[in-house]
């Protein structure tokens, strides 16, 4: 093996190897981004669970930041009534800040209020 081979060698190598190592970077910061997103669907879920049971079902919307890594809202409006039930729409929404990522997810659903009569 000549010199002039074995520099070929050399760089073919460490071609090789450069876009192996930023593969599994690329990989890696996938996963993590795949994580902070299944957090904010877990969170975003929990939320409008929540909606009529601890956070009011009206005309209303809340928000929470927590330090700057985590704000959160739900927005609930009357979408129509019949007899002794409204119905109202809820959105729930959710943005994470990670390792300089920045995830946001938002969900929606209806949720039934019994009325009370006059």
């Amino acid at each position: 093996m000549t010199l002039i081979e074995a520099l070929v060698a050399i760089a073919i190598l460490s071609g090789v190897m450069a876009t192996a190592i930023d593969t599994f970077r690329f990989a890696a910061t996938r996963s993590l981004a795949y994580e902070i997103e299944v957090e904010a669907t877990s969170l975003a879920e929990s939320l409008l669970a929540r909606a009529g049971e601890d956070l009011p079902l009206q005309a209303s919307q809340t928000t929470t930041i927590n330090g700057g890594t985590l704000t959160w809202s739900v927005d609930s409006q009357p979408a129509g009534a019949t007899g002794k039930v409204q119905l109202f729409k809820v959105d729930s929404h959710v943005k994470l800040t990670r390792a300089g990522m920045v995830i946001e997810q938002t969900l929606s659903t209806l949720k039934l209020k019994q009325v009370s009569p006059k």
